[in-house]
């Protein structure tokens, strides 16, 4: 993960599109399978592999595009794990223009709640992320950019 971006006061993971959900969702990985890329004006499926999801509870995924990127498959679903903690997704996006785009993922447990971007690749437009830099505080301390994990807790 290289890339952090902030959207509806999560933190969203950006890169090689991984979230770590088992009984909670603190073990849950969300992954794209393959390489999310097509042609502009024509369908392009994402597929997501789900692992470490609890035998005992489905997961409540919702998807979300930035920018151009529009979805054309369900933006709501609920996922049953298979006897190993896994399931599979294949979501249907689509844009008009090149470019570089994210498809949002947030899949629930228990009550809680991960959230991952999976870049979507659109004509023959790069997708470069970019390593985390050091960057200077205004009080001359250097600050280091690293990767971030959120994980929303329910209250008690």
């Amino acid at each position: 993960m290289k890339t952090l971006i902030a959207m509806f006061g999560l933190i969203l993971a950006v890169g090689t599109s991984t979230v770590t959900a088992g009984t909670n969702a603190g073990s849950t990985r969300v992954q794209a399978s393959t390489e999310a890329r097509g042609a502009p004006g024509s369908p392009i499926g994402v597929e997501i592999d789900f692992t470490g999801l609890p035998k005992s509870a489905a997961a409540s995924v919702s998807y979300a595009t930035e920018g151009d990127l529009t979805l054309t498959s369900p933006a709501r679903k609920q996922l049953t794990a298979d006897g190993k903690g896994f399931a599979h997704d294949k979501v249907v996006v689509q844009a008009k223009s090149a470019g570089v785009y994210f498809l949002n993922v947030f899949a629930s447990v228990n009550g809680m709640t991960k959230a991952v971007s999976i870049p979507v690749t659109v004509g023959q437009a790069q997708y470069k992320p970019r390593a985390a830099k050091s960057v200077g505080a205004s009080d001359a301390q250097q600050v280091i950019e690293m990767p971030a994990q959120e994980v929303i807790r329910p209250a008690k």
